[in-house]
């Protein structure tokens, strides 16, 4: 019963309108930057036995963005925000954009759409109680919207979401949809901005994540921004708090052996570096929200 209570609740919130929409003159050199937001000490050794980061994480993230005048959207998980108000109470207030991540951070291949419906739900509640206005975006944790879950969209758009960040166009170690393409389309009245890649024999890599940042040689990493610099395409990528953390990257993840931990653990004192470099070399930062309502929505509502 507690949990058709949730998602009762969930389903009758209000959020607030969307704001009123100018189209976007110049998509060129934009980059929409985002947070994937959650407590990763639960796929640590030790577990949640190791020191809350998030608050140090937070407040240097925030910091960052304030000083490159960058308005981020930070995809928030469900459980994060029950266990932290007063941090995505910060975020907000800074001026970001709250998208939900889910409840907790589990790929979608363990859920059936009835879970998946009272999870995000939920979420979208601890959000709400948490000083958001308004959700718009979704993104499923690990980029796991693939083929066999298309049924998600349906949900999404009974939930009343505008747009959802869930895919990986292409092949990858973890996750990918190699045939859903790399353009912004629009599945079940929810449009879908794939995250940005490029492919190296044959695998696909998010090469605008925090991963890619911290795993690929700088002058690569700038040739490969420089190359997309003028398509008419918006850059779409990630990252997560830890991807900054040099305290927590000490700590293995318990299930990856070592290449696994190898990616998730090294070179994080290098991110916040080549972030402003980008930044600071001409590109352009904006929620999610604001480029699918601006420029992909403008014309048709």
């Amino acid at each position: 019963m507690a949990r058709t209570s949730t998602s009762a609740a969930a389903l009758r919130a209000s959020p607030a309108p969307a704001p009123a929409r100018v189209p976007i003159a110049d998509t060129s050199n934009l980059y929409l930057f985002s947070i994937d937001y959650e407590d990763v000490r639960g796929e640590l050794v030790g577990g949640w036995r190791n020191a809350d980061r998030l608050p140090d994480t937070t407040a240097r993230l925030l910091r960052f963005l304030h000083a490159h005048d960058v308005t981020a959207t930070f995809f928030v998980s469900g459980e994060t925000a029950r266990a932290h108000p007063d941090l995505i109470r910060k975020i907000i207030s800074a001026g970001h954009e709250i998208g939900c991540h889910g409840w907790r951070h589990v790929p979608m291949e363990r859920y059936q759409p009835a879970q998946f419906k009272d999870d995000i739900a939920k979420s979208l509640e601890c959000l709400y109680r948490a000083g958001a206005r308004r959700v718009a975006g979704f993104r499923a944790p690990y980029l796991s919207f693939t083929e066999r879950c298309a049924w998600a969209y349906d949900v999404l758009a009974e939930l009343k979401f505008v747009y959802s960040s869930s895919v990986l166009p292409g092949r990858n170690p973890l996750y990918g949809w190699s045939g859903f393409g790399d353009a912004v389309k629009s599945v079940s009245g929810v449009v879908e901005l794939p995250v940005s890649v490029i492919s190296f024999s044959g695998v696909s890599l998010p090469f605008a994540s925090g991963a890619c940042f911290r795993t690929l040689p700088w002058v690569l990493l700038r040739a490969i921004f420089a190359r997309r610099r003028n398509d008419g395409r918006p850059l779409i990528g990630y990252f997560h708090p830890q991807d900054i953390d040099t305290e927590q990257a000490k700590i293995r993840y318990a299930e990856y052996g070592h290449v696994g931990n190898f990616v998730l653990r090294c070179n994080r004192r290098h991110v916040l570096e080549r972030i402003g470099a980008i930044f600071n070399g001409g590109w352009r930062a904006m929620p999610y929200s604001d480029f699918v309502e601006r420029h992909l929505c403008a014309d048709d509502r």
